[in-house]
């Protein structure tokens, strides 16, 4: 079994960070047959990019390697854990209940209120299970976290390091900008000094040393700016909601809400008589209404919001005229899809999850119908 947890800072700055890390969490799960991946709960995931990209990198390995254990697991401290639950249920957590699987909350000393302290006694508990840490931290840019780094670093725990080479070059670089006194700090932190080594060096008192690097890696992210991560595009098929009730009409809301949000999901495909659903209706509050396209089958058996649905016919290339139009499979096998597997028919469901692993690409699986996990409760 092997556990992995995370380290990293935000704003993320490599656009190419999503592959990486896909790939970097598939040779894990290759490797072992058992894997739990440790999310550190936080309900802001709008500003903690990269807490939400290691979290969908691990999902989606879970949806490539169904014959292995891979779960999900949010880590929240112990008096937030009824929040937690009640958010999940309601879905207004950031992270939409369907990627997980448990809730841990590891004991925590009593008294500690301070949302930091908290946040860094839970760091340090998911780094000591962990077997593998991922990291995304460039040196001095955030100086809390390479301390946190230092410490996995110490206890002996295997790093999977995910910054780019040409970003460090480029980091380095604006170290130019930076005055004398400032970047000389940073650099004497690069080579590993510590903050009364580098006072010595510097002739400074020492709590100098700290204020000097926090000033250095705050001109520097500035500079950075213009090269944060921003997700591309992407469309969503979505297919087979079940009835429109309260609870299924606001797990739609919610989980299209995220899609746009976090995964700027712009277009959305749709069965024809998904038009005077009231699905439509919450649809449109998120996204104009001329990026809502109906899926055209042409002449393919059935219908996606039926339980009769030929979706291995569709997606072979003998059955019908319509199955070789590759705008057609493209819309189907989209990267997100949104479902209520409970209203789909088992063969059905199975046929859907093989044949849309078949494209060679890992969806984004939104399942609505998934029942609320146990060991969350």
């Amino acid at each position: 079994m092997a556990t992995c947890c995370f380290l990293c800072q935000d704003p993320v700055y490599d656009n190419d960070i999503e592959e990486r890390l896909d790939n970097a969490i598939a040779k894990v799960a290759q490797e072992n047959d058992t894997v739990r991946f440790l999310l550190y709960g936080c309900w802001d995931i709008s500003s903690r990019r990269f807490h939400d990209l290691f979290a969908t990198a691990a999902y989606r390995a879970k949806l490539a390697n169904p014959h292995k254990e891979i779960s999900l697991s949010l880590v929240v401290h112990d008096t937030e854990k009824g929040q937690v639950l009640s958010a999940l249920q309601e879905w207004r957590y950031p992270l939409p209940a369907f990627m997980l699987d448990e809730i841990l909350s590891p004991p925590a000393p009593q008294g500690i209120k301070d949302g930091v302290a908290i946040e860094k006694r839970m760091q340090r508990w998911m780094t000591g299970q962990a077997d593998y840490v991922f990291t995304y931290l460039y040196d001095c840019l955030h100086e809390a976290d390479s301390h946190a780094l230092d410490y996995a670093l110490k206890i002996g725990k295997a790093i999977v390091d995910l910054t780019s080479p040409a970003t460090y070059a480029l980091i380095r670089e604006k170290y130019s900008i930076l005055p004398e006194r400032k970047r000389e700090a940073m650099e004497l932190r690069l080579e590993g000094k510590t903050a009364l080594e580098i006072a010595d060096a510097l002739g400074t008192g020492k709590s100098r040393p700290q204020q000097l690097i926090y000033e250095g890696a705050r001109a520097i992210r500035e500079k950075l700016r213009g090269r944060e991560y921003r997700p591309v595009e992407e469309a969503c098929t979505v297919f087979m909601l079940g009835p429109a009730t309260y609870k299924s009409l606001n797990a739609f809301d919610k989980t299209v809400n995220y899609l746009v949000r976090e995964k700027n999901v712009q277009t959305f495909f749709v069965a024809p008589n998904f038009s005077m659903s009231p699905f439509r209706f919450v649809l449109e509050k998120h996204i104009p209404a001329s990026n809502v396209q109906m899926l055209c089958l042409g002449d393919c058996p059935g219908s996606l919001d039926t339980g009769h649905f030929d979706l291995e016919t569709f997606l072979t290339e003998e059955a019908a005229p319509c199955l070789l139009d590759e705008a057609a499979l493209a819309q189907v096998a989209a990267p997100y899809r949104i479902s209520n597997l409970r209203f789909c028919p088992p063969e059905l469901a199975k046929q859907i999850r093989e044949a849309f692993m078949a494209t060679g690409q890992v969806p984004f699986f939104c399942d609505l119908g998934k029942p609320f996990p146990e060991s969350l409760v």
